[in-house]
């Protein structure tokens, strides 16, 4: 994950700030270290506490980022298994997007 955008991490660390004591402390603290360290120390990112996150600007790599860490460490077993089914769906989606836009080249090459 280290391509990630530091400013995603100066976003996550920001938004860790605001979540319960108890599922912070379900992450572990050698990757809140690494995002501590990787993230962008000139940006400045306030959260705004009226709007929920959905409703934040935040990057997508924040976002990225924040499913992971919900999935790795706050998920049941349960729910898990519905984000997997969720992520297995959107890679198929994306699969096909592509396999679409390909054949359309081909059509064109065909000339």
């Amino acid at each position: 994950a280290m391509y990630m955008n530091a400013k995603a991490y100066t976003e996550v660390c920001e938004i860790l700030k605001y979540i319960p004591e108890e599922d912070y402390n379900k992450i572990p603290k050698d990757y809140i270290q690494i995002l501590e360290k990787n993230k962008d120390k000139n940006y400045m990112f306030k959260l705004d506490e009226k709007k929920t996150l959905e409703k934040q600007h935040i990057l997508r790599e924040t976002k990225i980022i924040l499913a992971v860490i919900y999935k790795k460490y706050w998920a049941t077993p349960e729910e898990q298994k519905i984000i997997n089914k969720k992520i297995k769906f959107d890679i198929e989606q994306s699969e096909i997007k592509k396999q679409e836009k390909y054949k359309t080249n081909d059509i064109f090459k065909k000339d």
